[in-house]
């Protein structure tokens, strides 16, 4: 079957119950094409609207461009192109939409969907499969999403969960509930993420602002202005973020950030690695072993489980508690203070002319330049330059110190020997440790519950406002649905009535003669001829020849099982079987009250009043006075014979007194 026609007022093409595959191509032709293979029950413009459904064979359709398809229960592909709008819902095999002007809505997809070049909103709701969108406007991924999904040129992309994989290229924002599997982010402006599944890899390209709940596994993320990251559960490596201000409450295993603005992290499971960050970094918890280089600010950690490397600090060090080794490098600039609790050695090497106070106890021994005590322990007191600087420590093995100048003033007391040079008040010095513990120790609790409390938000704060909007869109695409089955059992019904009505009109007639008329239909027209045959067979003789010479005077067609030998029926009304029958010549003039006119009563005689016409019914204008030759040689029944025989009808009670009278008229008399 092909089909071309003027596309009209037809805005909207609707198609319904699709066996297989759908095809749209949008041309420059003001008309529309169709092809198909198999037959099409509904095909009709409704409003501004064609209208096609239950096709069972492959369906293709070029339209105008500026053409909307709405589709519903496709059973194969879909291939849709070049049109203004596509609502596509209940689709059982592949979708592909190209060079849409306009939105796109889709609910309930099965199989693939792709998606390309879409000017206006793409709406998604409960995509089973895979889904590709390049080069979209905006993208609202609604309720399921089984498969993996890339998207590549998309302004805004608004996901709620996805089952799979999911790679973001060239996006400018974009909002995630959860990701199922990995996540991989290349180009992007802005990202919020409740939820990853497994590894998460993010190259933001220089000035993303990205926010993250939970990473289930390995973590990595370069190119950031800012960074909000709730946990990951292994690795997590921060890269080519110079400027970006990085809060981080948990990793599970290895940290490592490489350029940033400042850092702020609650916990870290193993080691921790961090280079030049220009700002402060403030640590609640680290498990492992700690290498800090190139801080231009202040350090600040409440724990480290191992050995801890500081070199290049240009502000303050306080760490509450190294289990391990300590090397220290700074430069200890002025009015500066640190604090450090060394579990076994440490190493602190000087700046040139340096210009700092040392206060520690050791309880190894201490070395260097100008400095030596015996490995029992004791209290040290150094001061360098004028000692503007101050740095406090408590260190369990040795403390060495590095460095070429001597210093200026120094009291050392041993653990065996005398002290001397007292000016220290090693009471308040014990003191000051005591508080300084406390409050480091408080300092990393606190730390790490309020990253870790306000980071744990990160992921249900998304997750909620994608679930707010997707229960609203939810309620919109049900809506949808509901309204396009809605619209669908409607055209449906009106197709249905449309066809009883046409096949009402198709077998029923309106006769007029003489100024009077009667309504006749198939049923009424079997009745009496099957009365005529019982009363011919029961001896009322020319009964059945009667009524079919009055039905032929009034070209209603007689059924061939009621028809005499050798006579064809009559050319049939206008309106019944959809032909009309040859023009007949000019009647004279119409003998006194004869006119033709037509009524929608149920069989009853209509007298003179004037009614209106129904949609399809049939006037026949009989000019009775022209003899009428029954073909096939003729009656054998004389006309009276034939009125005695319709009057002993109307007597018997065959026939009723009108339609006794229909066929006297008919008769002509």
């Amino acid at each position: 079957m092909e089909r071309t026609f003027p596309a009209g007022t037809a805005q909207r093409i609707v198609i319904t119950n699709l066996g297989d595959r759908l095809s749209v191509q949008g041309w420059d032709q003001q008309e529309i094409k169709l092809a198909t293979g198999g037959e099409i029950a509904l095909l009709q413009q409704e409003g501004d609207a064609l209208l096609i459904s239950n096709c069972d064979e492959a369906l293709e359709l070029w339209t105008p461009r500026e053409t909307s398809i709405s589709a519903g229960k496709a059973g194969g592909d879909v291939h849709i192109e070049n049109v203004r709008q596509v609502e596509l819902y209940d689709s059982y095999g592949a979708v592909e939409l190209k060079y849409i002007s306009g939105d796109v809505t889709l609910h309930n997809i099965n199989d693939n969907v792709t998606l390309d070049s879409i000017s206006g909103q793409a709406t998604l709701t409960d995509i089973y499969d895979d889904l590709i969108v390049k080069n979209a406007a905006v993208v609202r991924m609604r309720g399921r999403l089984e498969g993996d999904a890339a998207l590549l040129g998309v302004a805004q992309l608004e996901l709620e969960r996805i089952h799979g994989d999911l790679e973001l290229n060239e996006v400018q924002e974009a909002t995630v509930g959860h990701a199922g599997s990995d996540l991989k982010v290349k180009s992007i402006a802005s990202l919020r993420c409740g939820n990853v599944g497994s590894d998460c890899h993010i190259d933001g390209g220089g000035n993303a602002d990205v926010t993250l709940g939970n990473v289930g596994s390995d973590c990595e993320i370069g190119g950031v202005a800012r960074l909000s990251l709730s946990n990951v559960g292994s690795d997590c490596k921060v890269r080519d973020s110079a400027n970006a201000e990085i809060t981080i409450g948990h990793i599970g295993s290895t940290l490592e950030i490489v350029g940033a603005q400042s850092v702020k992290l609650g916990n870290v499971g193993s080691d921790c690695n961090l280079r030049d960050v220009q700002g402060d970094v403030e640590i609640g918890h680290i498990g492992s072993d700690a290498d800090f280089a190139g801080i231009g600010g202040n350090l600040k950690a409440g724990a480290v489980g191992s050995d801890v490397h500081v070199s290049g600090l240009a502000g303050s060090a306080s760490i509450s508690n190294i289990g391990s080794d300590l090397e220290l490098q700074a430069a200890f600039p002025a009015n500066s203070s640190s604090l450090l609790r060394v579990g076994s050695d440490a190493r602190i090497i000087l700046p040139e002319r340096a210009n700092l106070r040392i206060r520690a106890t050791v309880g190894g021994s201490v070395s260097g330049r100008s400095v030596a005590t015996g490995g029992g322990g004791g209290r040290v007191e150094l001061v360098y330059g004028d000692g503007a600087a101050l740095l406090d420590l408590k260190v369990g093995g040795d403390l060495e110190l590095v460095g070429d100048e001597a210093p200026r003033s120094s009291s050392v007391s041993s653990g065996s020997g005398p002290s001397w040079g007292w000016n220290w008040n090693w009471e308040d010095f014990g003191r000051e440790w005591s508080e300084f513990g406390r409050e480091m120790d408080e300092f990393g609790r606190d730390l790490a519950a309020a990253l870790s409390e306000a980071t744990a938000s990160l992921g249900s704060d998304i997750a909620g406002d994608i679930a707010r909007k997707a229960e609203e869109q939810a309620r919109r695409a049900q809506r949808f649905a509901e309204e396009q089955r809605r619209r669908a059992e409607e055209r449906a019904r009106r197709a249905q009535e449309r066809a009883r009505r046409a096949g009402e009109r198709a077998a029923r007639v309106n006769v007029r003669v003489n100024d009077r008329e009667w309504r006749m239909d198939s049923e009424r027209l079997e009745r009496i001829l099957e009365q005529a045959r019982r009363a011919t067979a029961e001896g009322i003789h020319g009964a059945l020849e009667a009524v079919e010479q009055a039905l032929n005077n009034l070209h209603i067609p007689v059924p061939p099982e009621y028809a005499r030998p050798g006579t064809p029926p009559p050319p049939p009304p206008p309106g019944a079987g959809g032909m009309r029958p040859p023009t007949p010549p000019p009647p004279p003039p119409p003998a006194s009250g004869t006119t033709t006119r037509q009524t929608t009563g149920a069989g009853e005689e209509a007298g003179h009043d004037e009614r209106r016409k129904a949609p399809g019914d049939v006037d026949m204008d009989v000019p009775l006075d022209v003899p009428v030759d029954v073909p096939g040689g003729g009656s054998a029944v004389g006309p009276e014979e034939e009125r005695e025989a319709i009057l002993r009808m109307i007597a018997e009670g065959r026939i009723t007194p009108e339609e006794g009278d229909m066929l006297l008229e008919a008769l002509g008399g």
